[in-house]
């Protein structure tokens, strides 16, 4: 009898945990969304994945100091504001160091291959499936932006498949025919020893049912019904890229602006995928222009503000990623000279990019001969556009011994004074300008103007600006997440991971 009430007990106790269990299971799925039929709200309807293209950490963080010293605030860059962040490897099959083809390969398609290669496998014979492709076949809109070529590295890969990053007009033909809603950005960069032209290309366009757009009026009236759209900034700079910002270009279209249209002529009930690459980041840290790197990161900010107001009202249903397809440059928050300070207040006297100073020196350097050049005339060029000046030694002495605290100007003025071993540094360079023979004249100036190099080198050590390269680096970058599903994105994990994390927070991608 007293067994059969211990047994009769424990079927009790036991059908009370079966019931609590069953309970507590069936409320936890609904909180967190776990059942089948509350899984549709747990996907991401809306992606926007952003590219800053050589973008590091330092890029980012040097960009952040210099927005809070000038603007004297505690805000911070929209996207170091995100809650989630991991760090990605950027190494490609056949290097450490990797280019913007076999990086954004990676991002775009889920799978490593070698450098220069564009949506192809590293044997360069399988032609990789896109995430643009994948979201395409569910019916979402896709819009590809950058303010570079269209047809360059890193948007190639969204829509193209060639065995080198430089088959541009190849690139071009399959940007044409591919099923991409919305392009916008820079031009279309064909190779001049070809015998197809831009106007071949934007035949293939036209045959394909996209608009082709270069004028801020027609762009900013174009609506959704319209059709797809090539959409191409009017004033476009070398390699038909979009200029740099710090140049002030007055008739162009902010990245910001590019972004915006993409919302309205994407936005739909199936769902949309952007990418929005900042590739003249890249091109600015290839010149060690830090001043540049800063205005071009700031932009591509802004065009991330505008995915952020996006978010505000779909906050449910919007995910945006933001990474880099690699450092360039090897920046550095710090410099020796400068020990543990910082003064990138005074790269705000910087008003012209690289190129554009460069393009200045070379006019003069083309009426001039080594003979009769010399640095006293280009001196006032240099205190224009970069706020650097010589001055005697004699006056430099009798500001020195001036003691006023509230002489912001005098302080600036001590600082950005040009002391004899940078004069000495800026007459090597105005003569390495017209000698190029010198064995280190890519080590020491990356194959650009020695003067222009040299005159923002100078300027960005005394903000506390360093560089170690011309070039790619192998530093791991931050990828930086917010909205539905950005948990997926925190930790270490490669390049060829994102895409996978992308596709498995709209449930496209199970596992």
């Amino acid at each position: 009898m007293k067994q059969l009430m211990m047994s009769k007990t424990k079927t009790l106790i036991r059908s009370f945990l079966i019931l609590f269990i069953l309970t507590n299971y069936f409320s936890f799925t609904n909180v967190y969304g776990q059942t089948s039929s509350d899984s549709d709200q747990k996907k991401a309807k809306y992606i926007f994945l952003f590219i800053g293209d050589g973008m590091g950490i330092s890029q980012a963080i040097v960009t952040d100091i210099y927005l809070k010293s000038i603007y004297k605030t505690d805000t911070s860059l929209f996207f170091t504001d995100f809650p989630v962040c991991g760090l990605t490897s950027t190494k490609c099959v056949d290097s450490y160091i990797t280019d913007s083809g076999a990086a954004g390969t990676a991002i775009a398609c889920g799978q490593k291959t070698m450098t220069g290669v564009i949506g192809m496998d590293s044997t360069k014979t399988i032609k990789l499936k896109t995430i643009a492709d994948q979201l395409k076949e569910k019916n979402w809109k896709i819009g590809i932006i950058s303010n570079v070529s269209l047809n360059h590295a890193t948007p190639a890969v969204f829509y193209s498949h060639q065995p080198s990053r430089n088959n541009y007009n190849d690139i071009a033909i399959e940007m044409a025919e591919s099923d991409v809603d919305y392009f916008g950005g820079g031009g279309i960069k064909i190779k001049s020893d070809s015998l197809i032209n831009r106007e071949h290309i934007y035949e293939i366009f036209r045959k394909n049912e996209f608009n082709i757009v270069n004028n801020k009026e027609t762009f900013g009236n174009w609506k959704n019904k319209d059709g797809k759209m090539l959409a191409i900034n009017p004033v476009l700079s070398s390699g038909e890229a979009m200029p740099y910002v710090i140049d002030n270009p007055q008739e162009s279209i902010s990245l910001a602006d590019f972004t915006e249209k993409g919302i309205e002529l994407l936005d739909n009930e199936d769902g949309f995928f952007m990418m929005i690459e900042g590739g003249k980041i890249d091109w600015a840290c290839h010149s060690n222009d830090a001043a540049t790197v800063i205005t071009e990161t700031l932009a591509f900010n802004e065009a991330i503000g505008e995915a952020l107001e996006f978010y505000n009202s779909h906050p449910d249903e919007t995910l945006i990623i933001v990474t880099a397809d690699h450092e360039t440059g090897g920046m550095s928050v710090g410099w020796s000279g400068t020990h543990y300070s910082l003064f990138y207040d005074l790269l705000r006297q910087q008003n012209i990019s690289y190129d554009e100073f460069s393009d200045k020196i070379n006019k003069y350097i083309s009426s001039h001969t080594i003979q009769n050049a010399s640095i006293d005339h280009l001196l006032p060029l240099i205190n224009e556009h970069f706020g650097l000046i010589y001055l005697p030694e004699k006056v430099l002495d009798s500001l020195s011994k001036i003691e006023n605290s509230e002489s912001g100007i005098l302080a600036e003025t001590l600082q950005l004074s040009l002391s004899p071993e940078e004069m000495d540094m800026l007459n090597k360079a105005l003569y390495d300008s017209f000698i190029k023979d010198n064995e280190n004249y890519d080590i020491l100036y990356g194959g650009g103007s020695p003067l222009a190099v040299t005159t923002i080198k100078i300027l960005d050590n005394k903000a506390g600006v360093g560089w170690t390269t011309f070039s790619h680096t192998g530093i791991p970058v931050a990828t930086y997440a917010k909205g539905i599903n950005a948990d997926l994105f925190s930790g270490f994990y490669e390049n060829s991971d994102i895409p996978k994390k992308i596709l498995k927070s709209t449930q496209v991608l199970k596992k």
